[in-house]
Formats: C-alpha cells, sequence, structure tokens
C-alpha cells in the first residue's frame, strides 16, 4: 500500500497495536511476575517509540527496572528480576556497539549471528546469578539454546497463534499438533544437554557482597 507508507505513520500505528496485544497476552497469562516484568520492557519500548525516540538503549532499560522495583520492590533480590535484566541489559549493550561497526559477513548470515550471538551474551550475562542463587553453572547451555531458541521462536509460538485463529472452527488441534512435535524436540534437547556427563558445574554460595560487585564490575564495563 504505497499511499500507507508515505503518508501514514505506520510505525506508531504497529506500536499501538503491539501494545494491545501486549495487554491482551498480559491478561490472558494471569498477570505473573515474569511476565509483568516482560511487558513493562515491551511497554518502555513501545513508549519510546511513539515519542520518536530509539526503542532498545540501556536508559529504556533503565526505566523498565525503576517501574517494575516501584510496583514489586522485592524483585530486587530474586533471581528472576536480577537474570532477565542482566541479560537484556548486556545484549543492549552488545548490540548497540555491534549496530556500529561495519557489516563484514553477508546479510544472509544475519539471522544465525544474531542467534549464536545473543545467546553467548544472555548466557555470559546470567551465569554468576545463576551460580549464586541455584549453586551451578551449565556447560551446554549455549548449544541447547542454538538448538531450542530458534524453533520456539519460528515454529511454536506461530502455532500457538495458529491454534487461537482455528478454536473457533474447532480446528484448534492443528496448531495444537504443530506445536507438540516442536515442542517434543525442544525437550529432546534440553533432556540430552542435561544428561551429558559433566553437564553442571557446583559452585559454593558465595557471600552476599560477591554479586553485587559483579553486577557493579559489569555495569562499569558497559558504561564505559
Amino acid at each position: 500500500m504505497p499511499y500507507a507508507a508515505l503518508y501514514w505513520p505506520t510505525k506508531k500505528i504497529a506500536t499501538v497495536g503491539g501494545f494491545a496485544v501486549g495487554v491482551c497476552y498480559l491478561a490472558l497469562s494471569g498477570g505473573n511476575v515474569a511476565t509483568e516484568r516482560a511487558f513493562i520492557m515491551v511497554a518502555v519500548m513501545f513508549g519510546a517509540i511513539l515519542l520518536g525516540r530509539r526503542a532498545l538503549t540501556l536508559r529504556a532499560v533503565a526505566v523498565a527496572a525503576l517501574i517494575v522495583l516501584v510496583l514489586r520492590p522485592e524483585a530486587l533480590t530474586g533471581p528472576g528480576f536480577q537474570m532477565s535484566f542482566a541479560a537484556t541489559t548486556a545484549l543492549v549493550a552488545v548490540f548497540s556497539a555491534l549496530r556500529d561497526m561495519p557489516r563484514i559477513l553477508p546479510k544472509w548470515s544475519s539471522p544465525i549471528v544474531v542467534v549464536v550471538v545473543s545467546s553467548a551474551v544472555a548466557g555470559f550475562a546470567t551465569a554468576p546469578f545463576a551460580a549464586v542463587h541455584f549453586n551451578q553453572i551449565s556447560h551446554y547451555g549455549l548449544i541447547a539454546n542454538l538448538l531450542a531458541v530458534p524453533m520456539m521462536g519460528t515454529v511454536v509460538m506461530p502455532a500457538a497463534v495458529l491454534a487461537v485463529c482455528l478454536a473457533p472452527f474447532d480446528l484448534a488441534w492443528i496448531g495444537f499438533w504443530i506445536m507438540e512435535q516442536r515442542l517434543t524436540w525442544i525437550l529432546f534437547v534440553a533432556q540430552s544437554a542435561a544428561s551429558q556427563p559433566r553437564a553442571v558445574s557446583h559452585v559454593v554460595t558465595p557471600a552476599p557482597v560477591v554479586l553485587a560487585l559483579l553486577a557493579l564490575g559489569g555495569l562499569l564495563i558497559i558504561l564505559w
């Protein structure tokens, strides 16, 4: 639609539509803490787009974190808050740096590079928090993510949307069948990775100050 592309604020229209879908998803999910946290982060990003600002910035992550802490201050000490914001902060910082670098690899390789880099960055960023809270470090998490995450994003979630759309016609089973096949693969990957010899290393719980120093050091590196 050339006229719409030239004269309509299509990006902002899409943002409002995405926000509405996010509200519906939040309501359908029951509004648990993890979903609320994700919704707030997405809402801040959408707000930046509507204001004509760059969506994925460290400022947006900081605003989202402050909103979450105002609503649920007890989340600060929980592994969910710490790991999700550690991963998000690291991802935004790394991809902001990569965006300013000249392109070296061919364009068709971009999706593969994004999956590899994002899985590696998120894994490294959350490893200290996983070690402190769960007393273990996974050795095959990166490989498992590379095999499972693309399947979740490209097949399982679209199949879930398909099931919802077909439900009024009593055909939701089509989407659920597709989901079942791919979820079986994801569970197989998870079980295979977990069953490998020395799949995890166990860590003694450190003093509380250790995690604070690790977080502060990571933030200093990113801010520099």
